[in-house]
């Protein structure tokens, strides 16, 4: 009697609204390079949002901001769910190459097509750990070979119609750690946001056009970059508990490893706030953290036209390289005497660098 194409319209003409007043759900994809991000779900529990779980992700193999069909760049906007498995890719073969699901998102909507983009068959989905064509590849915690369970947890998350924003532009005051509620202000923020479809450029103006990242998860334009250092546990073979507040008889809101790396800022005399990979954010006592980049002359980015640079062991282009930086990924320096200069990755690598390949990153 109904077609399929009549049922969508009638859910959407009557259903969604409906759906839409009751729950705002946002999945909430913040790229902290050009290649590498990190993704909030962001759940509407009426009295404000709360972040139910965070992932990291990957994008296209050419980077951000999507214009044309095939150039390997994943698109900025704001976006709804179409479908959790579209028709050309049912068969369970092609599902398993995404991890199971494929959720089909709106690209190119009217803001897109206004600015003269095209494509289409973006999405965010599973499988291998490797950069896409353009969609949002979410992975799994350890890096397996196949990502099929945070996706599976997105897709359980979403339903017809969420918004995705997907956004190079974030301010720490704008999202928090795993497990976390946002303040009433952030919270009227997001459901502001989400109440009609916006463009771009009116999603970075409400966000800051100043925020730069500074973390996985976490960016700022107003802490000062002299305050910014890179640190682990200084007892490499224990751990410590993250807190909510600044003394000990907070609530317990993560926990970090010897072996991890997290960036931490020294606003505090005795409590430092510290940002994991995964975009967590409380406080550890001064006296557990070892620094591991000592007085850095600030953050930069890569600037070369071949858009990676190569991390070295030594001051030399004959030394063995670590591995290599990829365009918009963040990092420490500390100049030297001569034309290389030391260089330290937000995942703990420590290496050398020509001068000319570094960029600083200034504040606005």
């Amino acid at each position: 009697m109904y077609t399929p194409r009549l049922k969508k319209l009638i859910f959407l003409l009557f259903f969604l609204p409906i759906l839409g007043f009751a729950q705002k759900n946002i999945v909430l994809v913040y790229a902290y390079s050009q290649m590498r991000g990190t993704i909030y779900l962001l759940e509407d529990q009426k009295t404000g949002y709360y972040v139910k779980e965070v992932f990291p992700c990957r994008f296209g193999y050419n980077g951000l901001r999507k214009r044309r069909m095939g150039d390997g760049k994943t698109p900025l906007g704001h976006y709804k769910v179409l479908e959790e498995r579209p028709k050309s890719l049912r068969s369970r073969k092609q599902l398993s190459e995404f991890g199971g699901y494929f959720l089909l998102i709106d690209y190119p909507n009217y803001c897109d097509k206004r600015d003269g983009k095209s494509g289409g068959a973006i999405g965010l989905h599973g499988g291998d750990n490797n950069n896409t064509n353009g969609c949002i590849r979410v992975l799994d915690p350890g890096s397996p070979r196949i990502n099929k369970v945070a996706i599976a947890k997105i897709a359980r998350f979403t339903r017809y119609g969420t918004d995705v924003i997907v956004t190079d532009r974030l301010s720490t005051r704008m999202v928090s750690g795993q497990g976390r509620k946002l303040d009433a202000e952030t919270s009227k923020y997001w459901k502001n946001l989400v109440s009609r479809r916006r463009c771009y450029s009116e999603i970075i103006k409400g966000m800051g056009s100043g925020s730069r990242p500074i973390a996985k998860g976490s960016s700022s334009s107003e802490v000062n970059p002299n305050l910014i250092y890179l640190g682990s546990l200084l007892n490499s073979r224990g751990s410590s508990t993250l807190r909510e507040e600044k003394n000990f008889n907070s609530k317990v809101i993560g926990n970090i490893k010897g072996s991890e790396t997290f960036v931490f800022l020294r606003e505090h005399k005795e409590w430092y706030t510290v940002i994991k990979q995964d975009g967590t954010q409380g406080y550890l006592p001064k006296s557990r953290i070892r620094r591991l980049c000592e007085s850095p002359s600030g953050t930069g980015q890569i600037n070369d036209p071949d858009g990676y640079t190569n991390l070295r062991y030594g001051p030399s282009t004959r030394s063995t390289v670590i591995r290599k930086i990829e365009r918009g990924e963040i990092f420490f320096y500390k100049e030297r005497n001569d034309s290389w200069w030391e260089v330290i990755t937000l995942d703990g690598r420590k290496g050398y660098m020509h001068y000319t390949r570094v960029q600083p990153v200034q504040e606005e």
